[in-house]
């Protein structure tokens, strides 16, 4: 009786290799060009409740890959995979909410998304969000906090935000500028 736990425990190792390999079989298939393929491999994934499989599916069904475009699904998806932490359903969630073209336009909504993606990371979000920061889209403008996550999207590889670095500068005075690098020198992804 006391080792009721043990058969739950091997079924639970053996399968973890058998979801990989099917989580593999998909990605293959996505990169032959065989969406229909690739749902069907990750879709079994995604209702057991894989993140990357969740975020997989609802890309498929957000742009329409081997399946009809369907924003509601494809927001549902989204929102399972970033509730477990994954970072590019919450951006892609980000860019949902500030498009209006799946759901009803919320740059609110948006900034908070951008601003999840962009602490865990996310070098698109941070670009976004210190957009959104500098603008006062969605949240209230903070030149500071907007200019912080600029330099941290350049720090962590952005080459392209360059231009906004330096474009956003002029707007700022050089103790909010000195305070900004302070800010985005300490900075440290957040684990989800």
């Amino acid at each position: 009786m006391k080792y009721l736990w043990l058969p739950v425990l091997v079924l639970t190792l053996l399968a973890a290799p058998v979801a990989r390999a099917d989580f593999q079989a998909g990605l293959t298939a996505y990169e032959q060009g065989d969406f229909k393929a690739a749902m069907r491999a990750w879709l079994p994934l995604a209702e057991a409740g894989d993140p990357e499989a969740q975020f997989r599916v609802g890309r498929l069904y957000d742009v329409g890959e081997g399946t009809p475009p369907d924003g509601k699904q494809a927001v549902y998806w989204y929102g399972k995979a970033h509730g477990q932490g994954n970072r590019k359903a919450t951006y892609n969630l980000g860019q949902i909410y500030y498009s209006g073209r799946i759901v009803t336009k919320n740059e609110s909504s948006a900034a908070k998304y951008f601003q999840i993606a962009a602490e865990s990371g996310h070098v698109d979000a941070q670009v976004n969000f210190g957009v959104f920061n500098l603008l006062g889209k969605g949240l209230k403008q903070d030149l500071i906090e907007g200019y912080r996550w600029l330099l941290i999207a350049k720090s962590r590889g952005d080459q392209e935000v360059g231009e906004a670095v330096e474009f956003f500068r002029k707007y700022l005075t050089e103790d909010q500028v000195a305070k900004a690098r302070q800010r985005a020198k300490d900075w440290r992804p957040t684990i989800r």
